[in-house]
């Protein structure tokens, strides 16, 4: 793989359900940390930008290795900002023409073959690309009727659901600037693996993920 890439890590300062998660002490080190060092593994050179708008972040993520050429407006640091926005103010910002990986610090499980697996498919001409798992549950368990109504199934056969699992996003530069979501039929999909697609966002998802991550390491 000898293609630049523009690697963008979003991690803001202000999370809310699990405060300072970003950089919170993840099996001996930021949250952060281990995203930054797993995108600096990637064959090539690559320029690895941490978007924050928090200096302390800022700080940290210059310490392991990744670049802050300036600070996430404060706009785009709330709760309903898309990866889409945060991508594409970088590569507005930075003027860059080429494929855009963003990997959010949330995701510590996922691995370089993940990331080299949506890589795989932007190569074949696809738009943008991103990471799914598939829903465990039953289809036919399922319901999207609220609390009160009838039990209605989500689908009389127990069909593969899949869903976003946040890990991976991947796409060109010129489809970012022109649209506004990575939930489109312009956008491809690939399966990773349960025991890699956790997305901390809450306290057991961080535990969860911290069990499986030190496990995982054990064995290596």
């Amino acid at each position: 793989m000898n293609e630049s890439y523009l690697i963008v890590i979003p991690a803001r300062g202000r999370s809310k359900r699990l405060r300072n998660k970003n950089i919170r002490l993840f099996s001996g080190k930021p949250l952060l940390a281990w995203t930054i060092e797993l995108a600096l593994k990637l064959p090539g050179k690559h320029n690895v930008v941490v978007s924050t708008e928090d200096k302390a972040i800022a700080k940290i993520a210059k310490k392991y290795g990744a670049n802050v050429p300036f600070l996430r407006p404060v706009k785009l640091a709330e709760d309903k900002i898309s990866a889409v926005e945060v991508m594409r103010h970088i590569v507005e910002r930075l003027n860059f023409k080429g494929t855009v990986i963003l990997l959010q610090p949330t995701s510590p499980l996922r691995s370089i073959d993940d990331i080299n697996q949506g890589i795989s498919l932007i190569k074949k001409k696809k738009n943008a690309v991103i990471s799914v798992k598939k829903y465990i549950h039953n289809a036919k368990l399922t319901t999207l009727s609220k609390p009160g109504e009838k039990f209605i199934p989500l689908s009389i056969d127990n069909r593969d659901i899949y869903v976003p699992n946040g890990a991976v996003f991947i796409a060109e530069s010129e489809w970012l600037v022109k649209n506004n979501s990575f939930y489109t039929e312009d956008v491809s999909i690939f399966e990773m693996p349960q025991n890699r697609s956790i997305d901390i966002d809450y306290e057991y998802q961080f535990l969860t993920a911290e069990n499986i991550f030190k496990e995982i390491n054990s064995e290596k």
